[in-house]
């Protein structure tokens, strides 16, 4: 009688086969593209790099000439600001004695014949 136990017999292992040797060489050859690929990638990275590089540096050139006209143009204003103030302190004095003559003006012409003429500032003294 047979026994309803399964035998367990050792084979041999097959060669691989030819099916496995395709795969692998695919995965090469996708390997390979692949590296190709990111080297592309690399160098078109690197010349869009040096491309921003060189636009940097020309922007920050423009950068340094539109500072030092900002800062001439800011000197300008400064002196004009300064002459403007000197104008304002001339036109002050000038209104007083423009006020001066107004007022001598108004007085009887009796007095003002008695009254000493008024000296310039600016007229040197004996």
């Amino acid at each position: 009688m047979a026994e309803g136990r399964p035998r367990l017999v050792a084979v041999a292992e097959p060669p691989a086969p030819a099916r496995e040797r395709r795969n692998e060489r695919r995965l090469l050859w996708l390997l390979a593209a692949l590296a190709l690929l990111c080297a592309v990638g690399w160098g078109f990275a690197q010349r869009e790099s040096n491309r921003l590089e060189r636009d940097l540096e020309a922007t920050q050139r423009s950068l340094g000439e539109a500072t030092a006209s900002l800062q001439a143009i800011e000197a300008q204003r400064a002196e004009a600001r300064s002459q403007l103030q000197a104008l304002a302190s001339e036109a002050s004095a000038l209104a007083e004695r423009l006020m001066g003559l107004e007022a001598l003006l108004a007085t009887d012409p009796a007095q003002a014949a008695d009254a000493q003429p008024m000296r310039s500032e600016d007229a040197p003294r004996d």
